[in-house]
């Protein structure tokens, strides 16, 4: 009985540590949907690298909740021992922590949307002056051919 306890405690208390680092990474991308509303554009004051770091990081937490941390498995031993499930189950009931990780995962997914439109908007932004960049090399190899052409007839070279 203890170990089924100490088991359900276990899990909610490493929920309780996803759950702070995600306040951390959703304390730092609380400014976009503000800047977003005033003004109807995507705020890229941030820098690529920046997003795919938050990114990594709301991946670590996710991975952590569904694969690599088993906060939603529950272990072998408690398979074989019907009355051990039970008390499990109503521990974890109780702890909430199923509604607590679905909660979870559900907030990274947003802040993750935000993000990867945050990115799309960079490289929108990115790809606009890139092909601008390319305009203006045009306009300059234009006015090159121009110049030599009136030397050529100027000279009357050729």
């Amino acid at each position: 009985l203890k170990l089924v306890l100490a088991h359900a405690f276990a899990h909610s208390t490493r929920l309780d540590v996803l759950e702070a680092q995600f306040r951390c990474i959703s304390h730092v991308t609380r400014g976009i949907a503000p800047k977003q509303r005033e003004t109807g554009a995507i705020p890229v004051d941030w820098e690529e690298v920046d997003i795919v770091s938050t990114m990594g990081a709301l991946d670590h937490i996710r991975r952590e909740l569904e694969i690599d941390g088993t906060i939603l498995n529950e272990h072998d031993l408690f398979w074989d021992e019907d009355e051990l499930d039970d008390v499990l189950e109503s521990t974890r009931d109780y702890l909430e922590i199923e509604e607590r990780a679905r909660h979870l995962v559900q907030q990274i997914e947003t802040v993750r949307a935000q993000l990867v439109g945050l990115q799309t908007e960079i490289h929108a932004r990115r790809s606009t002056r890139d092909h601008s960049g390319a305009i203006r090399r045009e306009w300059y190899i234009i006015l090159l051919i121009f110049y030599e052409a009136i030397i050529v007839k100027v000279f009357d070279i050729g």
